[in-house]
């Protein structure tokens, strides 16, 4: 006899297969989110780059470029610095907290 409808009876295989599709798709979703947070540092770290490169074009540091001596192009940089930065940070402090 069942005390809940939700729960199977016991000796039934329905149980242990349901718990094993849930431990699966706990898997999967464990993986996902791991893949997740590879791709934020990694967009961060790119950001990062990329950001300084802006900003040393925009201040006439690096030369070549459409963008060299341009201060927009210095405030383009620090922004995306700053965003790359904070994605960074972010990513690292929710793997910290996971572990």
């Amino acid at each position: 006899m069942r005390t809940c409808p939700c729960q199977p009876e016991k000796g039934s295989r329905t149980g242990t297969g349901l718990r094993q599709t849930q431990r699966v798709a706990r898997a999967k979703i464990v993986t996902a989110v791991g893949a997740m947070r590879i791709v934020l540092s990694i967009v961060g770290l790119i950001l990062i780059l990329v950001g300084c490169v802006w900003f040393l074009q925009g201040v006439n540091v690096i030369r070549g470029s459409f963008m060299t001596g341009q201060i927009r192009w210095a405030v383009y940089g620090g922004i995306a610095v700053v965003v790359g930065v904070v994605v960074w940070i972010d990513t690292a402090k929710r793997r910290a907290l996971k572990d």
